[in-house]
């Protein structure tokens, strides 16, 4: 078999499809000293990024198709955009994919019902996305604003799952019923994003009606949110209705954060920056008070452009958080 110099992740996993044609991937695995589980999702899945084994799998296959060290170093390449960095799995993401799989696969266990609340930027959105390529055509991903009234709802709800017609008409609690029947013989998971704009000082109506076709249907329901949403479970908007019944039935709960320096670090690997500007730009993205990975993102992206694919120095990454971030800049 031609070898493919190790160009870049993809071409690392090229090479490890290509031997599985000489070897299972728990043979490989054995020999590469990892978990099969691990190295089969590495090998499969374009957008699982994973250093350890990314590491392992280099060596293995230097030692197996014969190119040596200096040949390896001559073919190494960096990623030139944000594309390239595909989705990476953060402490907040594997958090908030623990809680999405333990409702798809545990919903007639009591873990149906899950909540995911994190601040803007941390990557709750991005997670249930990559979660739900994982299950093609078994997610249903609503995102909410805050005029969407109960009926609204409802109606978007009916339309993902492809009942619109059935939802269209009738007292709410009936349009209600029909989504909870349809979802008791096609349990599809419904995940509702923003849901803390469904909340209003006055009513916790549209919430409860969730918990309800959860409770009905012991279809999996994941909750997405902002972190106000905590106090609202405890005491309610208007601190004298509450979600206590909704409370009492969570399966799983995610309360994200900020980036750690280790994720902020993971998400900057492959690309071509001084050490200096990784660190700032490390800073960006654990800043207690704004840093996230859409920060770190954003001014990853801002960097790239301007470096015109040079190296990414200290003075590139002031430049573009200056004009990132023109409020916070320091003129």
């Amino acid at each position: 078999m031609e070898a493919k110099a190790f160009d870049s992740v993809n071409v690392v996993k090229d090479n490890l499809r290509a031997l599985k044609a000489k070897y299972t991937v728990a043979e490989m695995a054995l020999q590469m000293g990892c978990q099969r589980p691990t190295l089969s999702r590495f090998i499969n899945e374009d957008d699982y990024h994973n250093d350890e084994i990314e590491a392992k799998a280099m060596e293995f296959l230097k030692k197996e198709l014969g190119i040596t060290q200096d040949e390896h170093a001559a073919a190494k390449t960096y990623k030139k955009s944000i594309e390239d960095m595909g989705f990476y799995p953060t402490r907040n993401a594997l958090m908030a994919a623990s809680v999405l799989d333990d409702c798809m696969k545990y919903h007639y266990d009591e873990l149906g019902l899950g909540l995911i609340v994190g601040p803007a930027g941390a990557g709750k959105t991005r997670s249930v996305r990559e979660f739900a390529k994982r299950y093609p055509n078994q997610v249903v991903h609503i995102e909410v604003s805050e005029n969407m009234a109960l009926k609204d709802l409802l109606e978007e709800i009916g339309e993902e799952l492809g009942i619109r017609d059935k939802v269209a008409y009738g007292s709410a609690h009936s349009r209600a019923k029909k989504i909870a029947d349809f979802l008791s013989y096609d349990p599809r998971m419904i995940v509702i994003d923003e849901v803390d704009k469904l909340v209003t000082r006055d009513s916790v109506r549209k919430i409860e009606t969730i918990r309800w076709i959860q409770d009905r249907s012991k279809a999996p329901i994941v909750l997405v949110g902002l972190p106000t949403m905590v106090p609202y479970l405890y005491r309610g908007p208007s601190r004298k209705e509450n979600l206590s019944q909704l409370y009492s039935r969570l399966g799983g709960v995610a309360i994200l954060d900020g980036l750690t320096k280790d994720d902020a670090a993971g998400m900057l690997n492959g690309y071509d920056i001084t050490e200096d500007a990784k660190d700032e730009l490390i800073k960006i993205g654990t800043n207690k008070d704004s840093g996230c990975a859409r920060a770190l993102v954003k001014t990853l992206r801002r960097c790239l452009y301007l470096a015109e694919g040079q190296t990414v120095t200290l003075e590139i990454v002031k430049e573009a958080e200056r004009l990132v971030f023109p409020r916070d800049a320091r003129f």
